[in-house]
């Protein structure tokens, strides 16, 4: 049995140096700095796991954090947890196939305005006029999704 007399930090430290192929001057520096950072990223990084962080789904989709849980929590939109890749701590992902299936199924109705290039009061009107009503299975979410099914005989100047 070994004993060693260095604290865990000083372990890691010393682990991944001497892993290293390229040390950047000067090597008396103590700790990771004496490497180069992008191969002391490729030793430390794990491998990414594919999906979409909750940060990136909301900045695409336009939607709240409070949306998106709620629709997470229904049902509606799958996610998983993973492990991040970088500091190693569980978080929920949505992976992008699963948001590019709901995205062409469903559609929020600010979203559907913007694609449309209407304002949403005029869009409102259209759409009550024709008759087209939101998603009933989306009344807990505190957004209003319409199937986009429902919506893809209208014209598309509404």
């Amino acid at each position: 049995m070994v004993v060693v007399d260095q604290d865990p930090g000083e372990l890691r430290d010393t682990h991944i140096r001497d892993h290293l192929d390229r040390k950047r001057r000067p090597e008396h520096r103590a700790g990771v700095g004496a490497g180069d950072p992008d191969e002391v990223k490729s030793l430390v990084r794990r491998e990414d796991h594919g999906g979409l962080a909750f940060q990136v789904v909301e900045k695409r989709m336009n939607w709240s954090t409070r949306v998106l849980t709620t629709l997470i929590g229904a049902g509606h939109l799958p996610s998983s947890v993973t492990v991040n890749p970088v500091n190693r701590c569980p978080q929920r992902i949505v992976l992008e196939v699963d948001l590019a299936a709901f995205d062409e199924s469903f559609v929020s109705f600010h979203s559907l305005a913007d694609e449309r290039g209407v304002h949403f009061k005029k869009l409102k009107a259209e759409l009550i006029a024709k008759g087209i009503e939101p998603d009933p299975a989306f009344a807990d979410v505190p957004a209003t999704f319409y199937s986009r099914a429902a919506i893809r005989g209208i014209d598309h100047a509404v």
